[in-house]
């Protein structure tokens, strides 16, 4: 768990718990009830991100944002052929 301390520039030990910047770590029950009751927050530890599958993600829909975009002006240009069209048959 993440404990956060009430001073968010506290560096230093507490409880047996080394903080920097305010943020110390422990999945110790007894501890973290007793930095509850001392005010800290606790939270959950962030997942850690993946960042090869994030690339990995941002890579293929910036494809399918080619791809739409290909698409949409293929599509304007049939729609001014048609419309140029119609105007050369009147």
């Amino acid at each position: 768990m993440q404990i956060k301390a009430p001073n968010k520039s506290y560096t230093g030990e507490s409880f047996g718990v080394m903080f920097q910047h305010g943020v110390g770590k422990t999945d110790d029950p007894w501890l973290i009830s007793r930095f509850k009751e001392k005010g800290f927050i606790v939270e959950e530890e962030p997942d850690e991100v993946n960042t090869a599958d994030l690339e990995k993600q941002i890579a293929k829909l910036e494809a399918e944002n080619k791809a739409l975009k290909k698409q949409v002006k293929e599509s304007k240009k049939d729609t001014t052929d048609a419309a140029a069209k119609k105007e050369d048959g009147k």
